[in-house]
């Protein structure tokens, strides 16, 4: 055997004795939780590498990872209370709208209420109401509020697919058939209004490209547009 072939052999050897060993120190220690008592002087006598500390011992490296746990624990404590407090904020602007929104005797109104929602309260960039063409009579001055039932058909293909709402980002192209050029929106929510989203959708654009996710709770947003659906053929005759 030549001496590179041996000395290989035995590096080769040495390593797997090592990982050997690493392991059933491992085992041992996992069973035998009570060899630090026995050995109180290790746990303050080891030190271990550490990137920014140089070294630390065994009860400084475990209060360092309690401390960023901890830290961790108060930062996920924190983000939910701010998202209970937006929801509540957003479930009591919602609640004062709805007798508005009943009240409203004519699609203008309502659109204008709901703009108001969303743009002035809730401090979004754009707001679009697309009813359908083939599935409502509308009248000349609200056809900003329609959209053709080709164009929606491409939403609903391309977009919100098996589900009733979309969020996330959005395309140009879409971008501007729902709110128009001048409209500076890079996330957006569509919500399909009525069954199967026969009647059209509601959109809701924001300039923050993170602002609406597809993970997002939808169930406010949801349910205002389930008495939006409700309210609209009431507003317009439906085609025969």
């Amino acid at each position: 055997m030549s001496e590179s072939n041996l000395a290989t052999d035995k590096a080769t050897e040495s390593a797997d004795k090592v990982a050997l060993d690493d392991e059933l120190v491992a085992q041992y220690l996992a069973s035998s939780p009570e060899f630090f008592l026995r050995h109180p002087e290790l746990l303050n006598g080891l030190r271990l590498p550490h990137e920014s500390h140089g070294t630390v011992s065994l009860v400084e490296l475990k209060m360092q990872r309690q401390r960023q746990k901890i830290g961790e624990l108060e930062e996920e404590i924190t983000q939910l209370m701010s998202m209970a407090a937006h929801n509540e904020k957003i479930f009591n602007t919602y609640g004062q709208l709805y007798p508005d929104l009943i009240a409203a005797q004519s699609l203008g109104q309502l659109v204008r209420l709901l703009s108001k929602l969303f743009r002035d309260q809730l401090k979004l960039n754009a707001f679009a109401l697309k009813l359908d063409t083939a599935f409502f009579e509308i009248p000349g001055q609200y056809q900003e509020y329609s959209l053709d039932k080709s164009t929606l058909d491409g939403l609903r293909a391309h977009r919100i697919r098996n589900d009733d709402h979309y969020f996330g980002r959005i395309m140009q192209a879409d971008k501007n058939a729902i709110f128009g050029d001048a409209a500076i929106v890079n996330s957006v929510a569509l919500i399909e209004l009525g069954e199967n989203g026969c009647q059209g959708v509601l959109a809701v654009g924001s300039a923050n490209a993170n602002h609406f996710v597809p993970e997002m709770d939808t169930l406010l947003l949801d349910q205002l547009c389930q008495l939006i659906a409700v309210l609209i053929p009431r507003l317009l005759t439906l085609k025969s």
